[in-house]
């Protein structure tokens, strides 16, 4: 009834289903408390990254596939599934990738039908090998009897396949009940979050994905009238866009069949939209214009030589608007947000302005805007994105160019191009006023051989605020974060090189400027990791900040290191990398790097501690090789105060505990059990043995610690960590 690729894709999916990722402990509580625009950022940030892999991976198996590689393809095919086992998208995000991924599993189906026709004996074999595989899925155990309950001979009827999209809907019923009632209190607002995507609007876009466009296509009347009987709070609008844009794609596939002649597909959407906003007055105007906006899409791009499809939705939106007397929108409320968007489909698909002169209700549209917003709009259809970047570049080079004969008359130049390009707006000064804090930073450091000049000090303190000032602009109206939080740490480097006498609270105001962008500004992950890094290395730089100031700083960067912020793999990455600071790191009271092993031992306990949290054994493994590479390190470079602490891992999956004293003895032991307990992880990595890593010798190390002999430590590849995770 079902091909061999249905009944593994629905088992996978049921599995992924039973362990979404509300239900594990170590999802921090602080994630729910973001706003939604940072949280969705986020999803589709992880969902693009797993996508690519589907992607690649299944490029790679469809090569295997054409070669006859049967079990090539198969390990090229099982790389993509494993990113199913994400626990880090919510259900709507995990859905688009599940249907990723059945997709491009497909072409396997097909392949392995071909291959059954051919030779079943081939069929026999592959089950026979597929045994093997350690992640087999619990479900398809009692999935596969149920399937095969037919003849074997019998195709199976459209009874049968309603009956299997029921069990299928009844399953997840059940993930409704128990994302509502199972997993800790703390998380019960988030896991309400995830409920309310699995509501009757996620359902439907769930049927326009599942099915094909064909079937879209014979069907549309009858989806069309079913969104019609939806209750009053499912938003329609997301619905039928979701639908809109698929079709359009459809249509604009030049491989494809196109919209067959009889299906009058503009006059039905249109006709429905009206019919929408007439029965649902409640309807947000933002909903209705992203609505028409769909349909604007859907008349350019499956039917381009017919412009009186668009004009059409152009005439229907100013009735409209008409009727609610709409005429002077601001161009940055939720409307006129909306609307900027409908007036800019036009001009970038058509990319001609005597084709947009033809819609002749376009201009009655953009005239609802008031002034600014029609400037907006008319700007952007002259306008070429590459070739205003091309001219930002230009002026920025510019800037380096402005030369004076003396160092007051450079300031005064710098100071007055910071304010003429300071008022080029948000598009134009992160190109521009970038160069301009370079030259002032450049000028700082000239300034520095002039002391016998008269005002020296309030001269060198004004450039810093303008310089300061100027990052802040860059925060502000620029809304950038990434950079102006490098231009932080580089003003906290050049001011540490000048002898002015406060020097210390410039360097110290410009690492807490820095800090705070790395609070407030940066939201993604991995943006975090990277600065945390640069503010570590920045510290480390920095040679003159009093003793008092410099541990203040330190122990900020070790509290944020270790924040919520963070996920805690990544909380122990990072403490791993900030340790560095209390071994390596210089004040102006101290006499050569500061070698404060008490504190490197504090925070290294706090790694392990935040390690052992870690629910994935995977990860929890990858871990602790980090804390043993990082434990090694310090011991080689005689941290004496390891010496003298006892040490406790907890392996979760395990529950393997140990208290031993950190010595030459410690750390073999150590990085012995870490491989003991990778061996024991279930891991089915296609041919890569993890007995098999390579083994490093550090032969004859001799400690700089009195009384100690040569000795001889065997250590593990650290490599065999990332081998591990790629098998996974």
């Amino acid at each position: 009834m079902f091909g061999y690729g249905e009944i593994v894709v629905f088992s996978v999916f049921w599995w992924e289903k039973d362990l979404p990722s509300i239900f594990r402990d170590d999802v921090d509580f602080a994630q729910g408390m973001k706003n939604e625009a940072t949280i969705n950022a986020e999803q589709e940030k992880l969902l693009e990254n797993a996508t690519r892999v589907v992607k690649a991976e299944s490029l790679e198996m469809k090569r295997c596939l054409d070669k006859g590689e049967t079990m090539d393809a198969l390990k090229h095919a099982s790389q993509f599934l494993n990113e199913l086992k994400t626990s880090e998208l919510s259900p709507k995000f995990y859905y688009r990738l599940y249907m990723d991924a059945v997709s491009e599993l497909q072409h396997l189906e097909a392949f392995l039908v071909d291959e059954h026709e051919r030779d079943p004996k081939k069929i026999e074999n592959l089950y026979e090998c597929v045994q093997y595989a350690a992640a087999i899925v619990p479900r398809f155990v009692n999935d596969l009897p149920e399937s095969d309950k037919e003849p074997r001979e019998c195709d199976g009827t459209v009874s049968d396949a309603i009956h299997f999209v029921l069990v299928n809907f009844a399953e997840m019923n059940k993930l409704w009940v128990r994302m509502q009632h199972q997993g800790p209190s703390r998380e019960r607002e988030k896991r309400e979050k995830d409920r309310m995507e699995l509501r009757l609007e996620y359902l439907m876009e769930c049927v326009i994905q599942v099915f094909g466009d064909d079937f879209h296509l014979a069907t549309l009347n009858e989806f069309l009238r079913a969104c019609g009987d939806l209750v009053p709070e499912v938003n329609v609008k997301n619905i039928l866009i979701a639908l809109i844009e698929r079709l359009a794609l459809f249509a604009a596939n030049p491989d494809g069949p196109g919209i067959p002649a009889d299906i009058q597909l503009f006059d039905i959407f249109s006709e429905q939209a009206k019919n929408f906003v007439k029965n649902r007055t409640e309807m947000p105007l933002e909903d209705i214009v992203s609505l028409y906006a769909a349909l604007v899409s859907l008349a350019i791009k499956c039917y381009p030589n017919r412009p009186e499809f668009a004009n059409t939705s152009f005439g229907s939106l100013k009735c409209i608007l008409e009727e609610k007397k709409k005429t002077a929108i601001e161009p940055f409320d939720p409307v006129g947000r909306e609307l900027m968007k409908l007036i800019r489909l036009p001009i970038d698909e058509y990319n001609n302005a005597l084709k947009l002169a033809g819609l002749t209700e376009f201009v009655p549209v953009m005239e609802t805007f008031k002034y600014h917003g029609r400037c907006l709009a008319a700007s952007h259809i002259i306008q070429e994105t590459e070739d205003f970047e091309d001219e930002q570049h230009l002026v920025a080079r510019f800037v380096h160019l402005i030369q004076a004969d003396t160092p007051d008359e450079q300031f005064l130049l710098l100071n007055n191009a910071r304010k003429i390009l300071g008022a080029g707006g948000k598009a134009r000064i992160k190109y521009t006023l970038t160069p301009i804090i370079f030259e002032l930073y450049k000028l700082i450091l000239r300034f520095v051989d002039l002391k016998d000049e008269d005002n020296w000090e309030a001269k060198m303190r004004k450039m810093f605020m303008c310089a300061m000032g100027t990052i802040g602009a860059l925060i502000t109206t620029a809304e950038m974060s990434d950079l102006p939080l490098k231009l932080y740490l580089e003003g906290a480097m050049v001011a540490d090189k000048v002898p002015l006498p406060d020097a210390s609270s410039v360097v110290y105001e410009f690492i807490s400027k820095a800090m705070s962008v790395f609070e407030d500004e940066i939201a993604e992950s991995r943006e975090r990791i990277s600065a945390m890094s640069l503010i570590a290395g920045t510290m480390l730089e920095i040679k003159n900040l009093p003793s008092e100031s410099w541990h203040t700083l330190a122990g900020q960067i070790v509290v944020a290191a270790s924040a919520k912020m963070f996920k805690k793999a990544d909380q122990v990455r990072t403490l791993c990398t900030v340790v560095s600071l209390y071994w390596k790191g210089q004040t102006a009271d101290s006499d050569g790097m500061m070698r404060n092993g008490d504190k490197v031992v504090e925070v290294m306990k706090k790694a392990a501690k935040i390690a052992a949290q870690c629910l994935e054994p995977i990860v929890q493994q990858q871990l602790f090789v980090q804390i043993i590479n990082t434990l090694l390190y310090y011991y080689e470079d005689n941290c004496l105060e390891l010496y003298i602490y006892d040490w406790g891992f907890s392996y979760g999956c395990f529950k393997t505990e140990w208290l031993i004293k950190v010595t030459e003895d410690m750390l073999v032991e150590l990085i012995s059990r870490t491989k003991e307990n990778a061996v024991q992880l279930d891991v089915w990595c296609g041919g890569v043995s993890i007995t098999s890593l390579r083994k490093t010798e550090l032969l004859r190390h001799k400690t700089r610690r009195r009384g100690t002999s040569p000795h001889r430590i065997i250590i593990y590849d650290y490599e065999y960590c990332d081998s591990i995770l790629q098998a996974i």
